[in-house]
């Protein structure tokens, strides 16, 4: 499972972004340009998969954020079921207007698109941006608690039900996630504002290209809307469950409690997680065979390229080692998760999927 970030953070996001429409400057930021540089840490445990997280980030900008980059690279490791899974990770987006444009530096390739909400915000061109950005703030529930030192510069303290973010200026100088049990941590180690940007810095590397229609991530309506169902439905399984203990909204957890949660938020979404598990009975099957045939990196990679065009629900990026150690490893994952596949049919509990796969 890979951390994303909450949709509640990415409505804040295009409310803050910058726009530039009727001939006014449209900011972002209440700075003009800046550089900073992030550590990020994280850690959970959901459903039988524990994960631990590491890695860096960095955020340039000018014009207020009319145009920005971004760019992070992390270390993901996660424990499915006793089999531990490492994830590296290394995007970069650059921002200008209402175009977005994101690096995989992994599948080396490039997708520009547009950001859906942006042409919106262009209309609104006699608002206040700083002031719509507080104000949906409070909309999501979000209310300022206090103010914090972060990289020599002090930066005011907004909470919200699954984030809490310092911003000084609407820059985030620290952003706390915790969703669904998993926590993610940006915090800045160094922040420079108000500096000359040298036009280098947003230069992109030379990958092909592809075009994205409209939609989150590239993704088209109808997958877009199937993605917020399930985090909708998370959301609420989340919920009806910490009603179920008594915790009334808003109200902190001790650990016993979220222990109580995630167990009784688990019971909720069992046939739920039982259909997806049992899903991948199509896709396993598919990789013994196509790995199974491939005695090179170029046929494995073969066999990601048609798994992806299969299956991509449950896309991959490229290997980058295919020794006959790692062929025999794949190979005896695929037999262990097909062994497993009666038990976790008959699985009336997470507590029993867990004992159905080898530890």
């Amino acid at each position: 499972m890979s951390p994303r970030t909450p949709l509640i953070l990415i409505a804040a996001l295009v409310t803050l972004s910058p726009l530039y429409g009727g001939g006014k400057t449209y900011k972002k930021y209440l700075v003009k340009s800046g550089k900073v540089t992030y550590t990020i840490r994280g850690s959970g445990n959901i459903m039988g998969t524990t994960q631990k997280l590491k890695g860096k980030k960095r955020l340039i900008f000018d014009k207020y954020g009319f145009r920005e980059l971004s760019e992070e690279v992390t270390v993901s490791k996660m424990n499915i079921f006793g089999n531990e899974k490492v994830d590296k990770k290394h995007h970069m987006t650059l921002m200008v207007g209402t175009k977005a444009t994101q690096v995989d530096f992994n599948r080396k390739h490039i997708m520009e698109m547009n950001v859906p909400g942006m042409a919106l915000m262009i209309a609104a061109a006699n608002q206040n941006i700083a002031g719509m950005g507080k104000k949906m703030l409070k909309q999501m529930g979000g209310h300022k608690i206090g103010q914090e030192t972060i990289a020599g510069y002090t930066c005011d303290v907004w909470k919200m039900r699954v984030a809490t973010q310092c911003l000084y200026k609407g820059v985030p100088l620290k952003v706390t996630t915790n969703v669904l049990g998993i926590q993610r941590t940006e915090v800045a180690t160094e922040a420079k504002f108000d500096i000359t940007i040298p036009e280098s810095s947003f230069r992109l590397p030379d990958f092909p290209r592809q075009k994205l229609p409209a939609g989150a991530g590239g993704m088209s309506p109808e997958q877009t809307q199937q993605m917020i169902r399930q985090l909708q439905q998370k959301r609420s399984a989340f919920d009806a469950a910490k009603r179920q203990q008594g915790i009334a909204p808003g109200t902190p957890m001790n650990p016993n409690q979220q222990k109580n949660v995630m167990n009784a938020m688990s019971m909720a979404m069992l046939p739920e997680i039982k259909r997806k598990i049992l899903h991948q009975e199509r896709t396993v099957a598919f990789a013994k065979q196509c790995f199974g045939a491939a005695n090179t990196l170029q046929a494995a990679n073969q066999c990601v390229d048609k798994g992806n065009q299969m299956f991509p629900e449950n896309r991959e990026d490229h290997l980058t080692s295919w020794s006959a150690a790692d062929k025999q490893k794949m190979l005896k994952e695929i037999d262990q998760f097909e062994a497993a596949i009666p038990c976790i049919k008959k699985a009336q509990s997470m507590q029993a999927i867990q004992q159905c796969m080898p530890q």
